[in-house]
């Protein structure tokens, strides 16, 4: 079996934070959406969060979130996360964006690579302004 069967995203969501309770393990997701409402254009929105659940990583295993435009041209690349401990089923990532530039209104496609290897993808709108034309 390959890694690109083997591993699965069940999750890929964005939102404004994540909290963890290290009580009770649950994770709680504040302002989930993949819509941005920027108020110009090129737009520096606030930095938000990517939470991502994964099954079928091992301890070797690289993930990263990738960026990019309708022309495929990369916006964005979060650094490099290794799993962590292995032997668990199922692993929680969390990615921290800071404060991300996007050019223009339009589509962003948001991707997880494990390893390389395309897991999953979200789309990121970003509308063009009220009262003007794109």
């Amino acid at each position: 079996m390959t890694s690109r069967t083997r591993i699965k995203c069940t999750t890929l969501l964005v939102c404004h934070d994540v909290i963890h309770d290290s009580k009770t393990g649950n994770v709680h997701l504040i302002g989930v959406g993949n819509k941005l409402r920027p108020k110009r254009y090129p737009a520096r929105t606030p930095g938000y969060c990517a939470f991502a659940v994964l099954s079928g990583v091992k301890a070797s295993d690289t993930v990263v979130l990738v960026c990019s435009d309708q022309e495929d041209t990369d916006i964005f690349a979060t650094p490099v996360h290794r799993v962590e401990s292995p032997g668990r089923n199922e692993h929680r990532l969390v990615f921290r964006i800071q404060e991300p530039v996007f050019p223009r209104p339009g589509n962003y496609r948001l991707q997880c690579f494990v390893n390389e290897f395309l897991v999953s993808e979200i789309v990121i709108v970003l509308p063009p302004l009220e009262g003007i034309s794109p």
